[in-house]
């Protein structure tokens, strides 16, 4: 059940984020890194869809990790890329390049291979103190605020990866709350409630929708969600090793199958971010053939 749950989750995340992407790229140049952004992208329906297929997928993602360790799910969450980029390029009519699915096989083997090596386990939201959540708190968003004074001195591309970079770590942060904020229920929705964590995942999660809006409305997808699938997965254990204790594998074999999961993720994330559909040149390989075939 563990494995339905997550490709269902991986699949209508990916319908979601390709209805949000053409939704945002249609906006405005001057909302296009407003906090208006999300108003006035509530006013377009296909934005709307792809929110509720994303709302979702949330919910069956939760379903999944209520079911399944973190080592399985996580995996099975990331392989929305896969599905993603051949959506996005079939709404746009074109052939998805050979690269681009390399790229993304390998990025969701690479994260895939990094978890099941390390194998996080144990560990209990209990073991989390205030001070464990302010230092959690206060390292990401001091990521976040560097690369809000920083994107846009790059170009699109660049802004796009920055701004999802942020919203992976946001996401990550959150996906710790939200495994907080399920401990809290089981001693009922008044402890829930009257904590201040269920709060915190709905602002973090306002803010991470923001910045993947302005990422999604600076370029193609491929340039976004790469960096968003490979960095909140790795925020969210790396604080869950950090916050509950959880316990990794630290053997040899272990450190270097997670070592060698990390390269093949940026190596994924550059191949991916090299792609025609990312860069612009599939315009230039369409008027190749179009001259061709005349």
């Amino acid at each position: 059940m563990v494995y339905v749950l997550g490709l269902t989750a991986a699949v209508l995340l990916a319908i979601g984020f390709v209805l949000q992407q053409h939704a945002a790229e249609e906006e405005p140049v001057a909302l296009r890194f407003s906090p208006y952004l999300l108003v006035d992208l509530l006013r377009r329906p296909l934005w709307v869809t792809g929110i509720v297929a994303m709302i979702g997928g949330l919910i069956a993602s939760a379903a999944a990790f209520a079911q399944g360790a973190v080592a399985l799910v996580e995996p099975l969450l990331a392989s929305t890329l896969l599905f993603a980029l051949p959506l996005t390029a079939l709404y746009h009519r074109r052939r998805m390049q050979l690269l681009d699915g390399i790229g993304a096989v390998v990025l969701v083997a690479g994260l895939a291979l990094f978890v099941a090596a390390g194998r996080p386990d144990g560990g209990s939201p209990e073991s989390a103190d205030m001070i464990g959540w302010a230092a959690a708190f206060g390292s990401i968003l001091a990521v976040v605020l560097v690369i809000v004074l920083l994107f846009k001195r790059f170009g699109s591309l660049t802004e796009a990866a920055l701004l999802a970079t942020a919203a992976g770590m946001l996401f990550g942060l959150q996906d710790t709350l939200t495994q907080a904020a399920d401990h809290l229920l089981t001693h009922g929705i008044g402890a829930l409630l009257t904590s201040w964590i269920p709060y915190t995942v709905i602002g973090l999660g306002v803010v991470g929708l923001t910045f993947t809006q302005m990422a999604f409305a600076a370029a193609p997808l491929s340039a976004s969600l790469p960096a968003q699938t490979a960095v909140e997965p790795v925020v969210g254990i790396a604080l869950g090793i950090m916050l509950f204790d959880e316990r990794v594998n630290t053997s040899l074999p272990a450190i270097v199958g997670q070592a060698v999961g990390i390269i093949a993720i940026v190596a994924g994330v550059i191949v991916i971010g090299r792609s025609p559909l990312v860069t612009g040149e599939f315009h230039r390989i369409a008027e190749r053939h179009h001259k061709r075939v005349g």
